[in-house]
């Protein structure tokens, strides 16, 4: 698309000449320049690989037969207290791409709440396709959708912004039990009440929760086989299921439709910061992750991956250990941004580093979730 639609028809037999590519080409940005004179023949050799680029993004099987990052919209649907929330969270904290769209965070608005809702959607689904090359984009529909109508609502969206045109994907997720409605309705009121205040809009302290969920399972209309089409995939998932393991049997059923998680183990060396002597006071080193200062690094690690002055003001900046890279910055890139080149990087690695995120992120959230009890409770 970047290169506006060219295809090997528009170069072949072209001979010798040169094109004059404008500044959203790839070549001007490498170059600082506006344009880019290039010579006919170098599109030309490339021109299968773009052809072959530009019709992948009509079809998500061919994206991810080139593999390319599939785009994937997951629509969460259940009455309230079966963990939608919770478990687009811990998505959100443990993917690089993950974004979690949730009605409730609209709340002030009053009525207006569905509407901006809905606008915020629409720019996480537009902001998910406009992603450079890389993990796969996740945007999490967090509403109770179990009323056809509320369903709709997203198809529309993705309809507007041309999500599967561009490759994108969209499944459905709900949460059930194998043992009916009245254990599904128990399950959602006893969790209600365990996490007490520490919601933004269903607590029981002001609201009825028996006959709210009453209601919710009453209007709840199931997925008809003529809407299923409209879905790539769809998955149930037992409310009496872990946390971690909800999460991981999602991304199992996301990568048959080319997710990608994009997760690499993140270098040590990125966590520390030395600042060289300076006026009379010794070099030291700074841990970002952990926020401690030591004298020295870990026996295993050579060096720092960043050096750190303080400017005149007082306000430190920052220039890369590595001999290729030089340039000072005033901000350091975020932990666990720059990947480890080291060893070779296999499934398995992928998978058990995914799951101590997944884990990190259930812990970290379920800390936050007690703070916020306590806090309701004064």
């Amino acid at each position: 698309r970047r290169l506006a639609g060219l295809r090997a028809s528009d170069v072949a037999g072209a001979g010798s000449g040169h094109i004059l590519c404008g500044s959203s080409c790839l070549c001007s940005r490498n170059s600082g320049a506006a344009g880019s004179v290039i010579s006919v023949s170098a599109v030309a050799e490339l021109s299968s690989e773009v052809e072959t680029a530009i019709d992948a993004a009509s079809a998500p099987s061919a994206l991810a037969a080139v593999g390319l990052a599939v785009p994937i919209c997951l629509v969460v649907c259940g009455i309230p207290g079966v963990g939608k929330t919770t478990l687009c969270k811990v998505l959100q904290r443990s993917l690089e791409r993950c974004s979690w769209m949730n009605q409730d965070s609209f709340r002030s608005r009053g009525s207006d709440a569905k509407a901006w809702f809905l606008r915020g959607l629409y720019e996480a689904l537009r902001s998910a396709l406009s992603l450079p090359a890389g993990a796969s984009p996740l945007v999490c529909v967090d509403k109770v959708n179990t009323q056809r109508m509320h369903r709709e609502d997203v198809l529309e969206l993705t309809d507007e912004v041309g999500w599967k045109e561009k490759g994108g994907r969209i499944v459905l997720v709900e949460f059930s039990t194998d043992r009916g409605k009245k254990e599904l309705f128990r399950h959602c009121a006893a969790r209600i009440h365990a996490r007490g205040e520490a919601h933004h809009t269903l607590t029981p302290r002001k609201t009825a929760i028996h006959e709210v969920l009453q209601k919710m399972l009453m209007s709840v209309e199931p997925v008809s086989e003529h809407e299923m089409k409209e879905f790539d995939a769809r998955l149930e998932l037992d409310v009496e299921m872990e946390v971690v393991e909800k999460v991981e049997r999602i991304l199992e059923a996301l990568r048959p439709l080319g997710f990608r998680c994009g997760v690499a183990p993140a270098d040590e060396a990125e966590d520390w910061i030395m600042f060289p002597e300076h006026e009379g006071r010794k070099t030291y080193f700074y841990n970002r992750r952990t926020q401690e200062s030591d004298w020295k690094l870990p026996n295993h690690m050579e060096k720092a991956a960043w050096n750190g002055w303080p400017s005149p003001d007082g306000t430190p900046f920052f220039r890369s250990a590595r001999p290729q890279e030089t340039a000072s910055v005033w901000e350091l890139p975020p932990l666990g941004a720059v990947p480890k080149a080291a060893a070779a990087w296999s499934a398995e690695d992928e998978e058990r580093e995914l799951r101590a995120r997944v884990t990190a992120a259930w812990q970290e959230l379920q800390k936050e979730e007690e703070e916020w009890r306590q806090s309701a409770a004064l």
